[in-house]
């Protein structure tokens, strides 16, 4: 064939592809960008065909083949390389950043080290490195956030249930309390207290109710001078804490406690199963200080010291005897600290699940419990420390009291997440 019927210019082009093999590659080898990479990896014949030399009659009449980065520049980001091919004035050109072509982006994004080297060739090896690590780094952890961990359970599911309130400013404390508010009145307002958050006599260290109550006040009841605790809660306890709108309201309603009028109705998970599936419990106790702690005991002979007569009822919701623990329901008046932890571990040998202080009299030490409950929670002896303890304030009974036009009044606290979790573990919701 002539080269004048050469009308598509293929053997123009084959002689050219030849003449170019034949002449010897320069000593220095010039380092391939990332487009370059793409080019032969995944278009190896567009990006050959790219490389074959063309006259200028061949480009005048026909369009140059694309390479497969021109390819992807016009299939997936087809409004970018018209931006990038924008004719710029040399001052454009300094005060501002040429936008990137499609496959420019690609380089920057998966081939940082070598499309950094063609924009800045005095760039320092060890920073540029630094930076390629930097990115590649924050590729890979740009899903980390919606991975799901489906086999999150046992004890360490339990413990993340709990709310992290140690964790929490003063700021953080008040705005939760102000969204636990779970009645509020003309004379009083209660809130639903955390778990492992103290009334008062706390370390300073510690989240304590009393120093956050003249903020929480501004927050909650800001015309009223102050708020006067009605009956504290234990740390280690959850659930409805009254308080009063003024000295005379508080010490109203502390006057109708003494009186009975008031019934504090608990929820609690208790390690062993009681005997009784309902009974009262009068043991009397009296208090044993060391230092600061203290500690309810049984009487069990006379003594000089002050006796509290004190009576506990509960009644049993449900049991699991195979894995040796009940949930109760227990109803106190007129209710001493400690009274139901020391009555239900000293008195009958059930001892609230979680509680450390009343297994042994007169030791500290953490429960012993079934293979059941261990299991239940993945959890080993050892570990049973880590457990929160499972005493819970559900309601309180107001006899005689007219709230919101209601004579028998009842205001209640929501069951946590952590003890709602636990009770599914261990069989003991209601069938």
């Amino acid at each position: 064939m002539k080269v004048d019927d050469d009308f598509f210019g293929i053997q123009h082009a084959v002689q050219q592809q030849q003449k170019s093999e034949v002449e010897p590659s320069s000593s220095r080898t010039v380092e391939k960008s990332g487009t370059d990479f793409f080019d032969e990896a995944f278009f190896p014949e567009i990006s050959k065909n790219s490389q074959i030399q063309s006259s200028s009659n061949d480009v005048i009449d026909h369009k140059a083949p694309q390479s497969g980065t021109e390819f992807l520049d016009e299939a997936f980001f087809s409004e970018i390389p018209n931006k990038s091919r924008t004719q710029s004035s040399p001052n454009d050109v300094a005060d501002q950043k040429v936008p990137q072509s499609g496959t420019e982006y690609l380089d920057e994004t998966f081939f940082g080290n070598r499309a950094r080297s063609r924009v800045n060739e005095n760039l320092d090896p060890q920073n540029s490195s630094k930076l390629s690590t930097f990115r590649r780094s924050k590729i890979e952890t740009i899903d980390s956030p919606y991975i799901q961990v489906e086999d999150f359970t046992g004890l360490d599911k339990l413990n993340s249930l709990v709310e992290p309130i140690w964790k929490y400013s003063s700021e953080d404390l008040i705005s939760l309390l102000a969204e636990r508010v779970v009645y509020d009145g003309d004379d009083i307002i209660a809130f639903d207290k955390p778990y492992q958050m103290a009334y008062a006599s706390g370390p300073k260290s510690q989240p304590q109710m009393d120093r956050l109550l003249q903020d929480l006040k501004k927050v909650v009841a800001p015309k009223v001078d102050r708020l006067y605790v009605i009956k504290s809660l234990d740390k280690a306890c959850s659930g409805v804490i009254m308080f009063a709108k003024s000295a005379d309201l508080q010490k109203k309603y502390q006057e109708m406690i003494q009186k009975g009028r008031i019934e504090f109705e608990y929820r609690t998970i208790v390690k062993n199963v009681p005997k009784k599936s309902e009974a009262c419990i009068n043991i009397p106790l009296r208090k044993f200080t060391a230092g600061q702690d203290f500690e309810m005991r049984p009487l069990i002979k006379p003594t000089k010291d002050k006796v509290h007569y004190v009576k506990t009822n509960y009644n049993t919701i449900e049991n699991n005897d195979h894995d040796h623990c009940a949930y109760l329901r227990v109803n106190v008046t007129n209710e001493i600290p400690h009274q139901i932890r020391s009555h239900l571990g000293y008195g009958i040998g059930c001892p609230v699940l979680g509680d450390k202080k009343y297994n042994n009299v007169g030791q500290k030490s953490p429960q012993t419990l079934s293979s059941g409950i261990l299991s239940k929670f993945q959890m080993k002896q050892s570990q049973v420390q880590k457990m929160p303890m499972f005493l819970h304030l559900k309601e309180i009974h107001l006899d005689g009291v007219t709230t919101r036009h209601k004579f028998n009044a009842s205001i209640r606290a929501p069951t946590p997440e952590f003890f709602k979790f636990a009770l599914k573990r261990l069989s003991l919701l209601k069938k």
